[in-house]
């Protein structure tokens, strides 16, 4: 049995990039609760005796809630150690982490950015993580833990995988969905979904994007022929469809689910996963222009005053380097 989790990260800024997240693990049916009222859905949380709450040693939780109690790196040192445990080695630049996690090109996507000789300015310089031997020492012994704890209950985490929109992709993915944010971070979920499609057995949650209901028509008009959509409900806390081979085998069921972060482990983790993967790209771009400019205020690329300070403030050099403003600022 395959579980995944997918959800977006960068929805709502204007600047640096929009990223879906996919986590995944095999595990055996018992490992399967099912709670009152629902079909089955992981509790990997009790299962894996891991808290749902920030802390100093293990958890998984709300991406959002994660980072802003963040004052020591916990969050950091969360995503290393499941980075870790499943591609076998520790980054040492943001540059480390990001290439591996992108599967751009294995979707038919560009990879963000596709450019001759040098690289745009996005990718143009790399950071350090500063991952002290202090720290180094916490994060392999939390995958240790990590990796027993998955043993014993018979969880295999799989390595996860990211869709990155840089605002030039982003701004041509919003023309193409005739200016629909949530239809593009639907479709990028889709992309991301077709990838576990291999298998029989899978149990799929997205996190729900907006107030959106109704995800049969495009979970059919995605998959066309391939496979058979039934709506199970469509409620506004989940949305449940089973999938079926035209043969009429079932293939598994894919969950649309609110507050998905509270109410599935690996949606929270593809959560962790895209937010962390999202502030160090932004990072890179911040360095390329506080390079050339070491007085520029520092910005989130959230809608405030500091980012709109920031876009003011990095105007000039922009004109002066005959930068697109599509590649800079997002429509939407």
């Amino acid at each position: 049995m395959r579980l995944v989790g997918i959800d977006e990260n960068g929805y709502g800024p204007i600047l640096g990039p929009l990223v879906v997240t996919a986590a995944s693990a095999k595990l055996k049916e018992n490992a399967i609760r099912e709670p009152e009222g629902s079909n089955p859905v992981p509790n990997l949380w009790s299962l894996l005796k891991i808290k749902d709450t920030p802390g100093d040693t293990l958890f998984v939780c709300d991406s959002k809630e994660a980072f802003t109690s963040n004052k020591k790196g916990y969050a950091e040192d969360l995503v290393l150690t499941f980075f870790f445990l499943t591609f076998g080695f520790l980054p040492e630049t943001a540059d480390q982490f990001l290439k591996p996690l992108l599967i751009n090109q294995r979707l038919g996507l560009p990879f963000p950015c596709s450019k001759e000789g040098t690289p745009p300015f996005c990718w143009q310089n790399d950071l350090d993580l500063k991952i002290d031997s202090a720290r180094r020492k916490l994060i392999l012994k939390n995958a240790s833990n990590l990796k027993k704890m998955a043993e014993r209950a018979d969880v295999k985490f799989e390595k996860p995988c990211s869709l990155l929109l840089c605002p030039r992709l982003f701004n041509e993915g919003v023309e193409r969905t005739h200016n629909n944010k949530s239809d593009l971070v639907i479709t990028l979920g889709l992309q991301i979904l077709s990838l576990y499609l291999v298998e029989k057995n899978l149990y799929a949650f997205i996190g729900k994007v907006g107030m959106t209901k109704s995800y049969g028509q495009r979970l059919s008009h995605f998959l066309e022929r391939r496979y058979l959509v039934w709506t199970i409900e469509e409620k506004k806390e989940a949305s449940r469809y089973q999938l079926y081979e035209t043969t009429g085998r079932e293939v598994g069921q894919v969950t649309y689910l609110l507050a998905g972060e509270k109410n599935s482990f690996l949606i929270a983790l593809a959560s962790l996963f895209g937010k962390y993967l999202r502030e160090l790209f932004w990072k890179k771009t911040q360095k390329y222009f506080e390079e050339l400019d070491p007085q520029l205020p520092g910005a989130s690329g959230y809608r405030n005053l500091k980012t709109r300070t920031f876009i003011s403030a990095t105007e000039r050099l922009r004109k002066e380097l005959l930068f697109p403003q599509g590649c800079f600022l997002r429509k939407k």
